[in-house]
């Protein structure tokens, strides 16, 4: 059974958030980017801001690189200075810096990570200094395509949840779980569509 009509059977509050954005699966893909370091230089930069602002500060960062990219090479000779010209807060800024001369003293190998487990993955990458949970998700999802990822600390998550099934913000995560649990084995689809019944107007 393919993971939007898994999700239409097991959860009639989310068929209709489905059946609102449009039940294309192809339409929720992930699509991840060239390299494991710019995934995951651009979930750092999303961190605890708004998703546009995200994407503004990441255009901008992208002009500054030039051609070649976000990559370890092109970013590492930027300044903290460079990055606050874009919008990339001090701390972010040496978060994304230390990773990049991490990968280039050949210190880290984030394609190791690819063959773990789910759970493994995010316990690892967390290891990283400005890798939290959310951002291990993130690149787990975005980077990785794993289809069963529940990243009960987005805040858009949340939201979505809290309102399609008459939840408040005191209700214990271990109810969101519950709730999430008959979206297995594809929590990644199911959070997809409640991202893009966000984005699309659904929720108001």
């Amino acid at each position: 059974m393919d993971p939007v009509t898994s999700l239409l059977r097991s959860d009639l509050k989310l068929a209709q958030v489905i059946r609102f954005c449009g039940s294309n699966s192809q339409r929720i893909l992930s699509k991840g980017y060239d390299s494991d370091y710019e995934a995951l230089v651009r979930a750092i930069i999303s961190q605890q801001i708004s998703t546009s602002a995200a994407r503004a500060i990441t255009n901008r960062l992208l002009e500054k690189v030039g051609e070649s990219g976000i990559t370890p090479d092109s970013v590492s000779v930027l300044t903290e200075i460079d990055f606050r010209s874009v919008g990339v807060s001090g701390p972010k800024a040496r978060y994304i810096l230390e990773l990049a001369y991490s990968l280039i003293k050949g210190d880290l190998n984030l394609s190791l990570v690819h063959v773990l487990e789910d759970e493994e993955v995010v316990l690892t990458l967390q290891k990283i200094k400005g890798i939290g949970r959310w951002t291990a998700q993130m690149f787990a999802i975005v980077q990785m395509g794993r289809q069963d990822i529940f990243p009960i600390g987005d805040g858009g998550i949340k939201s979505a949840m809290i309102k399609l099934y008459g939840l408040d913000s005191n209700t214990p995560e271990s109810e969101f779980f519950a709730i999430a649990e008959n979206w297995k084995p594809y929590r990644t689809t199911a959070c997809r569509f409640l991202w893009m019944g966000l984005d699309k107007g659904y929720f108001r």
